[in-house]
């Protein structure tokens, strides 16, 4: 032991030193057995073979289980946004179906960001709605004169109690909702592949 290392471990005016030298004489000779053991042991390769193997084994593990957590994890999220956006849906929806109150904005809001990024512009035939994703076509069919508007979703909202669905100046204007501000809807989630079998049927 030299002498440094054995000022660290019995300092002169600690507990130890207190004790009449009796557990330096304790501990010197172990200290003296593990320092030969480790010295034969790094002599004769030991440490080698066994750590090289365990890193071995270690790295090929790690390896399996990084390959298996990046093919998990980007599943789980997927089937967990599924089943997220699916429930969100069916609460409010019977059938691709939502019957209550429409709204709509304008003003103030004209070229502001909707919630997808979008600008908001009057003209657009667009909708905010709270839970539906992005970009889903919705027919929403005003129940007190029969007219109806496909208009597309961009933003979130309405925020007012009662009411599931806002819409742009222009979507409003064409369904008559303008003039009384509100009306009773129904709104009916549209597939875009039978829209467009649609369009080029006729």
């Amino acid at each position: 032991m030299t002498p440094r290392l054995k000022s660290v471990l019995f300092p002169r005016h600690s507990s130890f030193a207190k004790t009449g030298g009796s557990v330096e004489a304790f501990f010197i000779p172990i200290y003296n057995t593990i320092y030969r053991f480790f010295k034969l042991a790094l002599e004769i390769g030991i440490f080698h073979s066994i750590f090289s193997e365990m890193f071995r084994l270690l790295d090929a593990r790690l390896l399996i289980a990084f390959l298996l957590g990046t093919a998990i994890i980007p599943v789980h999220d997927a089937h967990a946004q599924k089943n997220r956006t699916h429930s969100a849906v069916s609460s409010d929806f019977v059938d691709n179906t939502q019957m209550g109150t429409a709204s709509w904005y304008g003003g103030r809001d004209i070229g502001r960001l909707t919630a997808s990024g979008e600008r908001y512009h009057r003209m657009d035939i667009t909708a905010a709605h709270r839970r539906l994703p992005f970009n889903t076509l919705v027919l929403v069919t005003n129940l007190k004169n029969g007219k109806a508007v496909v208009v597309r979703i961009n933003d979130r909202g309405p925020y007012a109690k009662g009411r599931i669905i806002d819409l742009s100046f222009e979507a409003a204007k064409s369904i008559g909702l303008l003039e009384c501000g509100i009306a009773k809807v129904c709104l009916e989630i549209l597939d875009p592949a039978e829209i467009q079998e649609f369009i080029s049927a006729s």
